[in-house]
């Protein structure tokens, strides 16, 4: 097992270390300053002040993320901004992942971060299928992230020049009984009740205010 031991100068963040263990056939273990993680997620605040072992040990295990995700996870928490992900086809999947994980440990700020490289992403890009298989295969009925993959998805179908993507692929996608049930609940939204192109539409599908400059 490999240890990433992360450290700080600021007087804020001198707290006592957290060893958060990520992953399980190659797990990576970080070492993170308490107050870091429980000032920007209610899921580790509650893990490491109530009455558990993490508590007492100061010790995380998730075996069930992904290490490559985390590791964003913390450069965001001390740089504020995500610069291991391009905005790329290689990556989009990895924006998805990282929003999944940003909803389960109830961090908004991150979240929405992720949500609004997505949006920016695919003004230019098609949305592909293993993007809509993840999202749904990991998110809960009535998700922002389920959300803006539906609008998304209805944008893409209404433009000239078609969708990215097998065939194949798309079929499989298409028999996933959520996703082709949220299109249908899309297609009969009056008019003015769908949310239309993302881009431009941007604030429906974050919790925190979008400021004007979001897409530079």
């Amino acid at each position: 097992m490999s240890i990433r031991r992360v450290g700080t100068n600021r007087e804020e963040l001198q707290s006592p270390v957290v060893n958060v263990t990520v992953g399980q056939e190659r797990p990576i273990t970080w070492g993170l300053p308490q107050d870091l993680l429980t000032y920007h997620s209610p899921f580790f605040s509650a893990a490491l002040n109530g009455g558990f072992g993490e508590a007492t040990y100061r010790v995380i295990t998730l075996p069930e993320d992904d290490p490559g995700i985390f590791d964003v996870f913390v450069e965001w928490l001390y740089l504020g901004e995500i610069t291991h992900m391009s905005l790329n086809n290689e990556d989009v999947e990895k924006h998805v992942k990282l929003w999944i994980f940003a909803e389960r440990i109830i961090c908004v700020a991150l979240r929405d971060l992720a949500m609004l490289r997505l949006i920016k992403y695919h003004q230019l890009c098609f949305i592909l299928p293993h993007v809509v298989r993840t999202a749904y295969n990991n998110t809960a009925t009535k998700s922002k992230l389920r959300q803006f993959v539906v609008a998304q998805y209805k944008t893409d179908t209404h433009k000239a020049y078609g969708m990215e993507g097998h065939a194949n692929e798309w079929r499989e996608v298409a028999s996933i009984a959520e996703f082709a049930v949220d299109l249908i609940k899309f297609d009969i939204l009056p008019r003015d009740k769908k949310p239309g192109d993302p881009y431009e539409n941007a604030h429906l599908f974050v919790e925190t205010i979008v400021d004007e400059g979001w897409a530079k």
